[in-house]
């Protein structure tokens, strides 16, 4: 705990140990490796390696060159006062190397990852497929309507998108299997619904509950970036919440980035 009879350099020099110390942990484990984070509420506290380093990232990016982190920690008890932070003049290049030293460690700690092949799905894979899928829609579309037409929306799009189910011409709906030939996950690549030119849409992608925390989301993710890139194609974008932390975490530790959000407020029933 920081007091009045430390200098600032020393507060500085005892943050920039506990990075260095966060560096080898960091390093020393995979990005799935999942664990519990001390203080943090309890529906977020079980989390993986890979959404705590995205977390710390979005912080040091936020506080680059302001270093609010150490203000808003130790400014009363060391007797600062606002507008004197006697902080080093190094201070933005300092946050700008941690971020640097943070994504390095990240890449190091992400390893080949598990081996991932793909193939067309058969037509009982394709069944799980859908039924997993419409569970997930209709959960959704019923927060806004009734389940019964929440349920012939999502049946209805599905035959339009994909009227020869697996086999529907520009669609790719393939199942990702393991080293030992063993279902992991699918996903579903087909036209961009945009019609950007040069673009493939990413429509569903899922790893099996047994095979999560174990590098198959990222491994597939690569894998379906694959089959776009061989199909001649230049972008692969993808739609996913923002609520889903998880998710949106891989797609950006893999480097998608977004370009559109929608805001939304319920009038009713508040």
């Amino acid at each position: 705990m920081a007091t009045a009879a430390e200098s600032r350099v020393q507060i500085v020099d005892r943050y920039r140990q506990a990075c260095a110390h966060s560096d080898t942990t960091i390093a020393a484990l995979g990005l799935e490796h999942e664990g519990v984070v001390p203080g943090w509420p309890e529906e977020r506290r079980h989390v993986t390696l890979h959404h705590v380093l995205v977390h710390m990232l979005a912080e040091t990016s936020r506080h680059a060159g302001h270093a609010d982190i150490l203000r808003e920690t130790v400014d009363d008890r060391a007797g600062l006062h606002a507008g004197r932070t006697g902080l080093p003049t190094d201070d933005a290049g300092y946050w700008l190397a941690l971020r640097r030293r943070i994504e390095h460690a990240a890449r190091s700690a992400a390893g080949p990852g598990p081996a991932v092949s793909v193939r067309q799905m058969t037509d009982d894979e394709y069944a799980v497929a859908t039924a997993t899928r419409q569970a997930a829609s209709v959960e959704e579309l019923a927060r806004h309507m009734p389940e019964a037409q929440a349920r012939e929306r999502f049946d209805r799009t599905t035959a339009a998108l994909l009227p020869q189910r697996q086999h529907t011409p520009g669609h790719q709906l393939v199942t990702a299997l393991d080293d030992t030939a063993t279902a992991v996950g699918y996903a579903w690549l087909g036209p961009d619904p945009r019609q950007s030119a040069g673009t493939v849409w990413l429509y569903d992608i899922h790893v099996f509950e047994t095979a999560r925390g174990r590098g198959y989301g990222r491994a597939l993710l690569a894998a379906v970036e694959g089959l776009a890139r061989d199909g001649g194609a230049e972008t692969l974008a993808l739609n996913v919440n923002s609520t889903n932390r998880r998710a949106v975490d891989l797609y950006r530790a893999a480097g998608y980035r977004s370009e559109s959000s929608f805001l939304s407020k319920r009038l009713r029933g508040q």
